[in-house]
């Protein structure tokens, strides 16, 4: 338990994502029993955690909010709950205009891009996934 609190303390992370951070080979080698058990009992708001994990997603990556709910759910990701999720983007500040410009500003520079192929990157669900007022916004002020 005292190992589950530390991951809490420290780490903006979810249930699921303690759970295998417990587990983990990589992390705390405890027994599916044993990791399950800390993740199912530490005290933990699991909202603030999300939003914590949202504000980290913002600070470090250009992402747009699709993309950022993306990340908070996924599998791959933080592993919120869509609950968790839905409140982490309600709550957390961020400008997605500046976001989707930060990002058009990368792409600019690293890939030389014309603005169709820009605004294609920024609004494809495989790429940013910003909304096409985003990315022109972001074309517009490059």
């Amino acid at each position: 338990m005292a190992q589950a609190k530390s991951y809490v303390r420290v780490l903006d992370i979810s249930k699921a994502g303690l759970y295998d951070q417990l587990h983990s080979r990589y992390g705390g080698r405890f027994s599916a029993k044993a990791a399950r058990y800390g993740a199912n009992h530490v005290k933990a708001n699991w909202n603030r955690e999300a939003l914590g994990a949202a504000k980290s997603y913002v600070r470090v990556l250009d992402i747009s909010k699709a993309g950022l709910h993306d990340q908070l759910v996924s599998k791959h990701g933080s592993q919120f709950t869509e609950k968790q999720a839905k409140y982490a983007l309600r709550h957390v500040k961020v400008n997605y205009n500046k976001e989707a410009l930060a990002a058009a500003k990368s792409y600019d520079r690293l890939f030389h891009m014309s603005d169709a192929e820009l605004y294609d990157q920024l609004t494809s669900k495989y790429g940013a996934q910003f909304t096409a007022s985003q990315a022109n916004y972001a074309i517009d002020h490059l």
